[in-house]
């Protein structure tokens, strides 16, 4: 899917201690022990040991939160999105630009604005970025799907928004009104329940190779190394046995590649530990590839072969993690295509919702709301989880690299800048890059 719309937190070197705040200053101008504030201004609450981001009076993509940005008033320095509702660390406050009130230090290089916030005395913050299968993702039904401000407002028939059939939703509750069950969605709406589809999210996941590097070339069979994990394709069956037949994207692991017959095959142990043997052609065996000449050493990287709908996650030169994606379906070159080359993630979202209807040229249309884990790298072409099919290791999206759920978490885990918690979205900062993404 194409579209538009670090969970580690970074440390500050300063601890909250007690619950007293040094009235003096130190030589710098600010408090020494936090929260700092700037001498001769208005003092912050006495028990501020945190904030807390206020959730808007109308409902709200999660993603639209206030900036958290570099420096004071410097919206041009834009670190990222702080989640509506979720409770920031505090460690200092200063006046500036574009905030009627005080901008707020809430983590290394990251200030919002004192007019989203309410102060709070929790020392406790939340745990690390959620995972969004605390989601549960619907479709609209045949008929459509309507949207109400509450279960209540639905029984009045009061609507605020209306679904086309297909088009996909984010559920975080359920209620029940009489007789009647409604889906809070994640913007704080509410939908009859009969009048959606759950999705069936795919159990499909990739592979950690955190263990294994590649595979050894045998018998004098030459061309590139391998990694040790290849998938079964469709149909396939044991080359010496035709009754030991495989699943779609049954993991194997090789151990060897062999020519049997003037066959390539390749010996490999299933999950259970039978070793088998297949042919070469009926199973997707990613390559391993080298670290491009623009990576330091150590530095995180993603390889992405259109070819084979794989991906690889690499720390330098060390496959880490592989598993199959689903690319852009279109010619190369169209607006339906992965696009070829290196980049670098621009900006990472929690959730993003993604649609095509600006286009009114097209004879269908798609919408998709909180698609979670999104990493842009190409413009409007990102990494991201598919909630609406279970076809990975075919080419199928709109230009983005689509990815189970499972794997789409992984990644985004796995890649910078990181989300800290409490924050939707994160953009590259002197702090952390954004990761290389290689796409052939």
């Amino acid at each position: 899917m194409r579209g538009l719309s670090q969970g580690t937190a970074l440390a500050l070197a300063c601890l909250v201690v007690g619950t007293s705040r040094l009235a003096h200053s130190d030589e710098r101008g600010l408090a020494e022990s936090p929260p700092w504030t700037v001498p001769g201004d208005l003092p912050l609450p006495f028990d501020a040991r945190s904030v807390r981001i206020k959730l808007p009076k109308e409902p709200a993509s999660p993603q639209m939160g206030p900036a958290i940005v570099a420096e004071p008033g410097l919206l041009s320095k834009r670190r990222g999105t702080a989640a509506f509702e979720a409770t920031l660390p505090l460690f200092g406050a200063k006046r500036g630009a574009e905030c009627l009130g005080r901008w707020l230090l809430v983590g290394p290089l990251a200030w919002v604005c004192s007019d989203a916030v309410e102060f709070s005395s929790a020392l406790s913050l939340p745990p690390d970025t959620p995972s969004m299968f605390s989601y549960r993702y619907f479709f609209a039904g045949a008929d459509g799907a309507t949207a109400f401000e509450s279960p209540q407002a639905a029984e009045e028939g009061a609507p605020l928004k209306e679904y086309e059939h297909g088009f996909g939703i984010a559920g975080i509750e359920e209620r029940r009104l009489g007789r009647n069950v409604y889906v809070k969605t994640a913007a704080g709406l509410f939908i009859d329940r009969a009048a959606l589809v759950p999705s069936r999210i795919s159990e499909f996941h990739g592979e950690d190779l955190r263990k294994d590097t590649h595979v050894s070339l045998t018998n004098g069979i030459t061309g590139p190394a391998h990694l040790t994990i290849a998938w079964a394709k469709k149909g396939t069956r044991a080359f010496d046995d035709a009754k030991i037949a495989f699943n779609r994207r049954e993991p194997l692991t090789v151990t060897s590649r062999d020519s049997l017959k003037k066959i390539d095959v390749l010996r490999a142990t299933r999950k259970d530990g039978t070793a088998v043997v297949v042919r070469e052609k009926d199973v997707v065996w990613p390559t391993l590839e080298a670290p491009p000449a623009e990576l330091k050493k150590g530095e995180r990287w993603i390889a992405i072969d259109r070819s084979t709908q794989t991906l690889v996650a690499y720390e330098f030169e060390t496959p880490v993690f592989a598993t199959l994606v689903s690319t852009g379906r279109g010619a190369e070159g169209t607006e339906t295509s992965t696009p070829k080359g290196s980049f670098r993630i621009w900006v990472k979202l929690a959730t993003s919702n993604m649609d095509n209807l600006e286009d009114e040229n097209l004879s269908e249309h798609y919408s998709l709301e909180d698609v979670p884990f999104v990493q842009f790298f190409s413009k409007g072409v990102a990494l991201h989880g598919a909630f609406w099919h279970d076809d990975f290791g075919v080419a199928r999206s709109h230009g983005c690299v689509n990815l189970t759920l499972a794997d789409a978490e992984w990644l985004f885990k796995f890649t910078g800048p990181h989300l800290p918690n409490g924050w939707s979205a994160a953009l590259p900062s002197e702090l952390e890059r954004g990761t290389l993404i290689v796409v052939k």
